[in-house]
């Protein structure tokens, strides 16, 4: 009857694992575990860069420098995209798993 209502494109889930905005729910135990593993592979493979390395926080020594004007260079619309895509999915998984990272 849900699909009668809501359409077609509805997919249900029953069970103990459901997928759901990027999240996977686990209940088990009278626990509910929650893990976006899979959604921060999905990001960081659909970058167009390889990813090489990590580092304990964004802000390099050169954050607040400005470089001169024949030194800048901007991004193409394609790269420029992709970037904001990926900072925008970085933010979602932060306002779901690291609250305290906002």
């Amino acid at each position: 009857w849900f699909k009668s209502i809501h359409g077609t494109n509805v997919r249900v889930s029953r069970g103990t694992t459901h997928d759901y905005l990027g999240m996977m729910l686990s209940y088990s135990n009278r626990q509910v575990r929650i893990l976006m593993t899979d959604y921060v592979k999905k990001v960081i493979n659909g970058f167009m860069e390889d990813i090489r390395g990590s580092a304990s926080t964004p802000a390099g020594e050169h954050l607040f420098q400005i470089r001169a004007e024949e030194e800048r260079v901007k991004l193409d619309n394609q790269r420029a995209q992709c970037l904001h895509g990926t900072v925008a999915q970085s933010l979602f998984v932060t306002m779901r798993c690291r609250r305290d990272i906002q």
